[in-house]
């Protein structure tokens, strides 16, 4: 099936094929295995607190910019 092909380790070439995920910052969420324990390592928790901490201000700088851009020119456009 497609699905057994995706998840084969052959690559899929065309149309089906899937390139990899950008592996920055990758979070593994609610994980389980039976008999498998992880660790959290320390340093790369730190650097991904950093990474999503940056991409969450930048976020809110858009945000903020484009909230008033769209304020304005909502404004302009059906003056009171």
């Amino acid at each position: 099936t497609l699905v057994d092909r995706l998840l084969d380790d052959a690559p899929v070439p065309g149309e089906h094929g899937v390139g990899p995920a950008a592996a920055e910052p990758l979070v593994l969420w609610d994980v389980t295995y039976d008999g498998v324990r992880f660790e959290v390592d320390e340093e790369a928790a730190e650097r991904t607190v950093e990474a999503f901490d940056e991409r969450y201000r930048e976020a809110r700088h858009a945000a903020a910019v484009t909230g008033r851009i769209r304020d304005h020119v909502g404004s302009a456009a059906s003056p009171e």
